[in-house]
């Protein structure tokens, strides 16, 4: 599809991971112990710019924060520090240093775009809908080029997003054909049906179906797309839903994307309805995969903790982890993935493409999307004080330059498994 937007709305990370036949991964957990982290070729003021496009956002971070006061006041380095705040889900320091750089900085293609969409992702992720809009169209007006669809959902945005009746969800949940987390959710009609839990996905979505049932408005103006496995392209529609119901909470104005029905079918398991990594960051979420039982605590925003390994990339959730003790490498955290992957340029950069050896496996994604895979042996994915190693990995490419890799259900129910979105913080503890 020639001319697609350059920002199409990379939404579909659901369910990328299941799998049409079973592969033997002869996985062990152990002690963790990093041994380097990837660098940086030395840092400099000529080549910041560059390495924040490798993703290396906390070094160039630490790298401008020791200059001068009047050097980091300069509006080019007032947008580098934006976009390494929105990188660590420190909002109010991307908005502040985003708008103090904009008043100033050289309007030229593409630097003032990219300043654009950086203030619209920092309003975006703080539900500010409507300022989020303003700065998407001076980004299209400069040359970062986005999807109209998505424009105009933020457009059209009630006024408030995701008022929550109480403060927590707690829940048993079926695990296992797939191996991802599902469990009943109760529509404003008073139906229940079955949700899964999908960091992967960057919102909540909804079959057709379930949106047609709920008279939710489907309109040619929030036409928009989304990607599943491979970059396939996947028309979806954007809308809010009224309410959802899921372990005693209730949870009204919810953003959403509308799937068609045959995108959300996997051979005898169809998915209706999923909960999305725009809402999920509302809180905390535990997941105890051996007892099959899930919590989610509404937790107000805040700065991330010192020492955060959650990030956000583009639209998605990324974590920090470590690949063959050298840590550094981002990694989609997703819950709608059964497996963990490593990206072909994660491949790359972790050196590990020599050790390829060829193997038959087809996964399914959202869209009806297939892929054919590669594997990688002896891989040891790691984050906190753990890691676990991989006899065959699989790879995969991806459509996101600065993923590395997704982190599945497959590392996850090895952990008690912890993840604190507003303290950026994924924490993984011995199963006992």
């Amino acid at each position: 599809m020639k001319n697609r937007p350059r920002r199409a709305l990379l939404l579909a990370a659901a369910l990328a991971g299941a799998a049409a036949c079973a592969v033997s991964f002869n996985k062990m957990v152990m002690v963790h112990d990093v041994e380097g982290a990837r660098r940086p070729p030395g840092l400099n003021f000529n080549n910041y710019e560059q390495a924040l496009e490798d993703g290396y956002f906390p070094e160039v971070e630490t790298f401008l924060s020791r200059q001068s006061a009047e050097y980091q006041a300069r509006p080019t380095i007032q947008a580098a520090l934006a976009r390494c705040a929105l990188y660590r889900n420190d909002l109010d320091r991307a908005r502040t240093l985003g708008e103090e750089a904009l008043r100033s900085l050289p309007r030229t293609i593409p630097r003032y775009g990219k300043l654009a969409w950086t203030l619209a992702m920092a309003a975006y992720f703080q539900d500010d809908f409507a300022r989020a809009s303003d700065h998407a169209a001076t980004a299209q007006d400069w040359g970062n080029q986005t999807d109209a669809g998505f424009r105009t959902f933020l457009r059209t945005a009630p006024a408030r997003l995701y008022e929550f009746d109480g403060p927590r969800m707690a829940t048993a949940f079926d695990y296992g054909s797939p191996r991802i987390p599902r469990f009943p959710v109760t529509l404003p009609n008073g139906r229940t049906a079955e949700v899964i839990v999908d960091t992967g996905a960057s919102l909540t979505f909804v079959s057709e179906s379930v949106a047609r049932e709920l008279g939710v408005p489907l309109t040619d103006a929030m036409k928009s797309w989304g990607y599943g496995l491979h970059g396939k392209l996947i028309p979806i529609h954007l809308a809010h839903l009224e309410a959802l119901t899921v372990g005693g909470l209730t949870v009204r104005n919810i953003p959403a994307m509308v799937f068609a029905d045959r995108d959300l079918q996997f051979g005898a398991f169809r998915v209706e309805v999923g909960l999305g990594y725009h809402l999920l960051r509302h809180g905390r979420l535990s997941v105890n995969y051996h007892r099959k039982s899930l919590e989610w605590t509404v937790a107000p925003s805040a700065a991330p903790e010192p020492g955060a390994n959650l990030c956000i990339l583009g639209l998605r959730p990324g974590v920090r982890v470590s690949l063959n003790q050298v840590m550094g490498y981002h990694f989609i955290l997703d819950t709608g993935s059964e497996m963990t992957y490593v990206t072909s340029q994660g491949s790359r950069r972790a050196i590990l493409q020599e050790k390829i050896n060829f193997f038959h496996m087809i996964t399914h994604g959202i869209g009806k999307s297939k892929a054919n895979y590669t594997s990688i042996s002896n891989v040891y994915v790691g984050t906190g004080a753990f890691m676990v190693k991989y006899a065959n990995i699989p790879t995969k490419s991806e459509y996101a330059a600065l993923v590395d890799g997704i982190l599945g259900n497959d590392f996850m129910d090895n952990f008690l498994t912890d993840i604190d979105f507003p303290a950026g913080v994924l924490t993984v503890r011995e199963a006992k």
